[in-house]
């Protein structure tokens, strides 16, 4: 049985979070792409599954790039695209590792591995086990409840538990227009984190508020679509 928490949750997102985040959609993208998206998401559905596999690098080429998504069924084609345009714009080869959010489904793992056969997945109950012996729900019942109904909380929590090494996380959303040679420096010598700069700040509670639950300054603007992280710092 859901607990109280879990419950009061479920209704803010039915009533609050999900309808507040359909009517930014609508006033950003205006009525005809609001309306749109379905379509044009299936015409993406269908370009991913059939792009080509790309040729492999020269094999005295630079290392592999070693990349990590947070994804599912309804971004798996996203990340198909990024991890194609990375690995086409880099000439690099692209080690695809995955954690699914829930609801990404075998054909679509499938079609990933496709273009990139090297790399791991991670299934939400597999992770489950994990959290279990790491964070248990009795030391860390508010957390275990964010993990469940605030999924890119999961991009540090799925990827970095019980590991060790630096990883690049990156949003599917994305695609790269030509090599990005600063991102690819960073990766063969990771000298810290690695973090995006947002065009406007926008972590939803006050700068006073985080720098006083985190006990240390915020650093502006940051925008975790590209997050490199030592596992080991978390």
């Amino acid at each position: 049985m859901a607990s109280p928490r879990a419950l009061i949750s479920a209704a803010k997102t039915a009533l609050y979070r999900r309808p507040k985040d359909e009517f930014q959609r609508l006033q950003r993208w205006g009525p005809r792409g609001y309306f749109r998206t379905g379509a044009w998401q299936r015409q993406m559905e269908h370009a991913a599954s059939r792009l080509p596999v790309l040729t492999p690098p020269a094999p005295e080429s630079d290392r592999p790039l070693e990349v990590w998504y947070l994804t599912g069924a309804r971004f798996w084609y996203q990340t198909a695209f990024c991890a194609w345009s990375l690995a086409q714009q880099s000439q690099r080869e692209v080690v695809l590792n995955l954690v699914d959010d829930g609801s990404l489904r075998s054909e679509q793992e499938q079609h990933l591995r496709r273009l990139f056969p090297s790399g791991v997945t991670r299934w939400k109950h597999e992770v489950a086990a994990e959290l279990d012996q790491h964070l248990p729900v009795s030391r860390f019942p508010v957390l275990r409840q964010r993990w469940s109904d605030y999924i890119n909380i999961r991009k540090l929590t799925d990827i970095h538990l019980g590991s060790s090494g630096t990883k690049l996380v990156l949003d599917s959303d994305m695609l790269f227009f030509r090599r990005p040679d600063e991102l690819l420096a960073w990766c063969d010598q990771p000298d810290g984190p690695c973090l995006m700069v947002d065009c406007v700040e926008s972590y939803g509670y006050s700068r006073g508020l985080m720098q006083e639950l985190a006990g240390g300054a915020i650093p502006p603007l940051l925008n975790v679509g590209i997050c490199g992280l030592a596992s080991e710092l978390i």
